[in-house]
């Protein structure tokens, strides 16, 4: 007797320890899911922060570009517009030129030597003098999604 005894209380659930093999499943499919969900959302979350970095360079970058423009320009003597070209002739007679290359880049030289690119990816660059003591600018730039455009009229602080 003794022995049904234990076999009885072996056989009841409140004895029984560990998991069975359908509940280690189960946790198995509900991890695998929300592990899904958290990838799946983490992409969405990078792809949204790259687009946002690559806006905000492109901008920043157009910014610059004019902010560099209205320092020389503020220097200049004279202003030569012509196209598609910029130019200012400061007090030193050092002609400061603003071109767009073939390939995008807005380039500045400081009487005709040599070309530093201010600007990468610009897709319109237009100026238009307004007098003589002011200039319109506009240049947009194309980023990897985006597109900036940043347009300043560019006025002589001459008093």
């Amino acid at each position: 007797m003794t022995f049904l005894a234990n076999q009885s209380s072996r056989s009841g659930n409140s004895d029984q320890r560990g998991m069975t093999l359908v509940e280690i499943l189960i946790g198995m499919f509900v991890l695998s899911v929300v592990l899904l969900v958290i990838t799946g959302w983490m992409g969405v979350w990078q792809k949204t922060a790259s687009a946002i970095g690559s806006g905000v360079q492109t901008r920043l970058q157009a910014e610059t570009a004019v902010r560099l423009i209205e320092e020389d320009f503020r220097r200049a003597e004279r202003v030569i517009e012509s196209g598609d070209e910029l130019v200012f002739v400061d007090l030193r007679q050092d002609q400061i030129r603003y071109r767009l290359s073939n390939n995008g880049n807005l380039l500045r030289s400081v009487n005709n030597k040599g070309s530093s690119v201010i600007a990468a990816g610009v897709n319109k660059w237009r100026t238009e003098q307004i007098g003589s003591l002011a200039v319109k600018i506009a240049i947009g730039l194309q980023g990897s999604d985006r597109e900036s455009e940043q347009e300043a009229i560019i006025a002589a602080r001459r008093w």
